[in-house]
């Protein structure tokens, strides 16, 4: 399947108008250009155009090779009908390309000007390269094949990879557990994980995007931190858990210092931390005895803060002892939160793989399973009536939507940026919906997670 770009394509095409032949053995000619950018999807990324890898697979084509058969490189655009494969373009500031792929809307303007669109890359940083790119006018010199044509020469160096530009299409960090990222990547699930590895102590540069080893070196300290056995040349889903919930755990516990002659109710609360740590096994009771004393020596010298029982401060909670207990209890928590994050990723996985909720993004006029879909979650929340669900997106559906939206919080009225329509925002708020849902029936016992 060849490669398609309507990224923004689509929106610019006010009329289609018929091209003149271009025959071999023509001299080099003028010719103005309206450019945009596409990319290749790779599954794993943070976000997409159309919302899951799929969708964009079907938007842009498999993303190997371009309509003539040519594997996709920098260089490489697709050009109306009317270029023949090979011809070779001249686009001062950008580099010499070559045409070898097609699309339904390149074609060319009213006033003449011809569409091209030119290949930006893979994954997410080919994506931010060609949302980056936008749209650009350039007046080019185009080499018909068979006349004297220039060598391709175009470094995917000459775009910018602007990771803010994927913002808008972000479900929420939490994707970070879905994404596919190792060593040697670069992109905007990168920059998210250096982030959040700075926001927990353990990356002392600015994010730059690039795992190199700095950041897996920074990973490997997070890793040992937390006595993981995960991989520190790429992320897995449990580490990912584990960074974003240290991230939303404040380190700052109510520890209370205990020794002995402390009031009951301190020294229970140490009692139960210990306790909670696997260190004391007796009684909640408010005394300081021998019990807990034993356990508070033998919680010190794990911890590294007394050699011996003999030292001064031994059995007794001051400020190191304070400060390691509150490091133990964040770990401890973050521990417990990452755990539920982890079943969490999974219930989301889950909710796409049983067809409980669309996979791309949708908006007034499209139509097919999809919004059928749609139209069925909005009828369970009573916001459409159930014989509605004609998988056609009109305006009855975009009023539902608005009103699910304003329910939910993603828009504040009718008039806001994206009403009616259901991005990355409004189907995050319905997969969170019926992830509670069923997270509910998996601690009821009444659905099992494998």
């Amino acid at each position: 399947m060849h490669i398609k770009n309507r990224i923004i394509a689509l929106a610019l095409v006010a009329a289609i108008l018929p091209l003149p032949a271009i025959s071999a053995g023509e001299q080099p000619y003028r010719q103005d250009f309206l450019i945009t950018a596409y990319y290749s999807p790779k599954p794993g990324q943070c976000c997409y155009v159309r919302g899951s890898y799929e969708a964009d697979i079907e938007l842009n084509g498999r993303g190997t090779n371009g309509a003539s058969g040519v594997p996709v490189h920098p260089g490489m655009v697709a050009a109306p009908k009317a270029y023949p494969f090979g011809t070779r373009i001249d686009l001062p500031g950008l580099g010499v390309v070559t045409v070898e792929d097609r699309g339904g809307a390149i074609t060319t303007l009213e006033d003449g000007t011809h569409r091209l669109d030119i290949w930006a890359g893979e994954g997410e940083e080919g994506l931010a390269r060609a949302l980056a790119f936008g749209l650009q006018r350039i007046s080019g010199t185009v080499y018909p094949k068979g006349s004297r044509q220039p060598a391709e020469s175009l470094a995917l160096s000459a775009f910018t990879a602007d990771w803010a530009e994927l913002s808008p299409l972000l479900e929420g960090r939490e994707r970070l557990m879905h994404v596919a990222v190792k060593q040697g990547d670069r992109s905007a699930s990168v920059q998210l994980l250096q982030e959040l590895l700075q926001a927990n102590g353990f990356f002392g540069r600015e994010p730059t995007g690039f795992f190199g080893p700095e950041t897996q070196k920074s990973l490997a300290a997070f890793l040992k931190a937390f006595s993981l056995e995960e991989p520190s040349d790429a992320l897995s889903p449990r580490t990912a858990a584990f960074l974003l919930a240290a991230e939303n755990i404040s380190k700052e516990q109510p520890i209370p210092k205990v020794q002995a002659g402390s009031p009951p109710a301190r020294i229970a609360d140490v009692q139960r931390l210990l306790r909670h740590l696997g260190y004391y096994r007796g009684r909640t009771h408010g005394k300081y005895d021998g019990n807990l004393r034993r356990a508070i020596v033998a919680y010190q010298r794990d911890q590294g803060v007394i050699a011996s029982a003999g030292e001064r401060g031994a059995g007794t909670v001051g400020p190191k002892t304070h400060d390691a207990l509150a490091r133990s209890l964040w770990k401890k928590k973050v521990a417990r939160c990452a755990k539920e994050m982890v079943l969490l990723a999974r219930i989301d996985d889950l909710v796409l793989e049983q067809n409980r909720l669309p996979t791309v993004f949708l908006g007034k006029g499209d139509k097919g399973e999809q919004v059928r879909l749609l139209q069925k979650l909005l009828a369970e929340r009573g916001l459409l009536p159930a014989h509605r669900a004609t998988g056609f997106y009109g305006d009855e559906t975009e009023k539902a939507v608005i009103a699910f939206q304003l329910q939910a919080g993603v828009i504040k009225d009718e008039k806001d940026k994206g009403a009616g329509r259901v991005g990355p925002g409004t189907r995050m708020k319905l997969l969170t919906e019926i992830r509670s849902e069923m997270y509910r029936l998996v601690r009821s016992g009444g659905w099992e997670v494998l």
